[in-house]
């Protein structure tokens, strides 16, 4: 895993310092902290989940395996102490045929191949969405999920705010490959 993201960032320090300290220092009980870093491992993870490379997940599966163990316990902490309805919000910029996917399967389940980063503050999955779009045609779109803790069985949800760098934004997690009703 780390031999790929090495040569993929060969002309960046940045990322080569980032793969050398993640090489030196990572426990199975950080894989949030370095998800939440966005790092070489953060976009690597999406990218490769979002091409669903067989290839690249099984380079990386061990990390993966981490990460959605780590939110599991979380979430079964959630479950214990909150006993309603979680509601959350995710602001997105989508190109149009996305949009239009989003649109046509209202009401239906859809499946994500990859992590969710979400909000229970709806500002700022606003924030998101409105922030300033890189190319020409994207449209914004805030989804609001809303789960009832007491009766969930295909999602893990995890509170992963004490991991962000910003834990006033209330971020939570939805786990890879899970299914939820749009």
């Amino acid at each position: 895993m780390l031999r790929i993201c090495r040569n993929y960032y060969r002309r960046n320090l940045t990322e080569l310092a980032n793969i050398d300290e993640f090489d030196h220092t990572y426990r199975s009980s950080d894989a949030i902290s370095w998800y939440m870093k966005e790092t070489f491992l953060y976009k690597f993870i999406n990218k490769t989940l979002q091409t669903q490379d067989v290839d690249l997940i099984y380079q990386f599966r061990f990390y993966i395996t981490d990460l959605s163990e780590q939110l599991e316990l979380i979430f079964k902490e959630l479950k214990e102490k909150q006993k309603d309805v979680l509601k959350l919000y995710r602001g997105v910029q989508l190109n149009q045929d996305e949009m239009t996917d989003y649109q046509n399967s209202v009401g239906n389940l859809i499946s994500n191949s990859g992590y969710l980063l979400t909000s229970s503050e709806r500002s700022v999955a606003y924030d998101f969405a409105t922030k300033s779009a890189k190319s020409e045609g994207v449209v914004r779109a805030l989804f609001e999920y809303l789960v009832d803790l007491n009766v969930v069985q295909n999602i893990v949800i995890a509170d992963i705010g004490q991991y962000s760098a910003f834990p006033e934004k209330a971020h939570f997690m939805i786990d890879i490959g899970k299914r939820k009703k749009n």
